[in-house]
């Protein structure tokens, strides 16, 4: 009998590996007029891709939806809220919202890269942690 803990280590390699590929093939191509550079993080709603708009000649960050949800509605919608929510905000702590689309089953939200030093982020730091460090006023956004 195989022990539950090695089928669950097991299980969690195949999830990393399959994200890995994604990521890899993602790397390189153009959605929309965004082509893909590198990948700079995963969350719970979203991969961030580093990408360069071919029309304007900048760098921008690409959130696309996590391939394993890429495809229900109600995720579409969420991002959908998302960047119409960030987009109504105007402050220096949040990032500009540029575009927001759709190609095949990728549904995107193009946002302004912001470059951040090394040395700003640490491990586990949190954007506060960052703003306090890089002396950025911290007042809130909805104040």
């Amino acid at each position: 009998m195989i022990p539950p803990q090695f089928i669950d280590s097991l299980w969690l390699c195949y999830y990393h590996v399959w994200h890995l590929k994604r990521a890899s093939a993602l790397i390189g191509q153009t959605i929309s007029h965004y082509r893909i550079l590198q990948k700079l993080g995963r969350g719970g709603m979203g991969e961030v891709y580093l990408a360069q708009d071919s029309q304007l000649g900048r760098n921008v960050a690409v959130k696309f939806l996590p391939s394993d949800i890429a495809t229900d509605e109600r995720a579409k919608q969420r991002l959908l809220r998302e960047a119409r929510t960030a987009a109504t905000l105007d402050h220096p702590n949040i990032c500009a919202i540029y575009d927001v689309g759709q190609e095949g089953d990728s549904s995107f939200i193009v946002f302004q890269y912001i470059r951040v030093k090394p040395w700003q982020l640490g491990s586990g730091a949190s954007v506060l942690t960052c703003m306090r460090r890089s002396r950025l006023p911290s007042k809130s956004p909805t104040r």
